[in-house]
């Protein structure tokens, strides 16, 4: 686990043998502790934070957060409503995320849920799968739905077929932006 016991010390203008004295250890056990070779137990952790005057908890490395654009919200019917510079703080395993506010129930998600998706650089790689995406047309509606080969096309094109009746299926031409999504976030 990573820690931060380095860079307080530095910020206390501290060597290791200083902040060992304080603690009652080595200064080698300080490098083995800073440098995560050797493991932070709690009482390591409440002598180090008695000494920098800090809560134990502040020791410890956070999971960096990456904002997340909050692109719009989107009801049962598609009509979607892009939003301006609001994000979403949250550490999620994407690589070009987005996400979308529902404002009514869809399928299996509920009106309020936070959808966390990957927006797919490259749609001409979508296959069909069985996961959940998002898709904002061209005319800027939205569409909730699982892809699905277009037998109309042959095997390099696509459509999602929404998860609401009140949709008819949506094919590759009309695609602005398509994302998978990853995650829900749900207020109960």
């Amino acid at each position: 686990m990573r820690n931060r016991i380095r860079e307080y010390r530095q910020l206390k203008n501290m060597t290791q043998g200083d902040l060992a004295q304080r603690v009652g250890t080595t200064s080698q056990t300080i490098s083995r502790l800073e440098g995560g070779n050797m493991t932070l137990s709690t009482d390591w952790l409440v002598r180090f934070a008695d000494v920098f005057d800090i809560h134990p908890t502040d020791l410890l490395e956070q999971p960096e957060t990456r904002d997340i654009p909050l692109i719009g919200t989107m009801d049962a019917k598609g009509d979607f409503t892009g939003l301006a510079d609001e994000c979403i703080g949250l550490d999620a395993p994407v690589t070009h995320p987005i996400a979308i506010r529902l404002t009514e129930p869809i399928l299996h998600y509920q009106s309020g849920d936070i959808l966390i998706c990957d927006h797919i650089q490259n749609t001409d790689k979508l296959a069909a799968s069985d996961k959940d995406y998002f898709v904002r047309l061209k005319d800027h509606s939205g569409v909730l739905g699982r892809i699905l080969l277009d037998a109309r096309k042959g095997t390099d094109s696509y459509m999602i077929v929404p998860f609401t009746s009140k949709r008819a299926p949506v094919f590759a031409e009309d695609v602005a932006l398509c994302a998978r999504v990853v995650m829900r976030i749900s207020y109960y």
